[in-house]
């Protein structure tokens, strides 16, 4: 129930997304925007990835997460 509690809105804020740069966005760059927002979400996950990795090295797997956590909840409501 959690899961679709997250889920169905992410689905919807993606098409909204789309539809909101490709409104706004002229046809001979579209693409190249719409390859970027893509892309975005990925460069995010390498980069919190490699974060939390060298975190849990550091100080440990469980302040890792707990860091992770508090970074990562504020975004699960907008």
């Amino acid at each position: 129930l959690l899961f679709l509690l997250h889920e169905i809105p992410r689905g919807i804020s993606e098409s909204l997304t789309a539809a909101f740069y490709t409104s706004r966005t002229p046809q001979e760059t579209r693409a190249t925007v719409g390859s970027c927002i893509a892309q975005a979400g990925h460069i995010g996950a390498v980069l919190g990835l490699l974060m939390s990795g060298l975190i849990a090295q550091h100080a440990g797997i469980f302040f890792s997460w707990t860091v992770s956590s508090v970074v990562l909840l504020p975004g699960s409501f907008v």
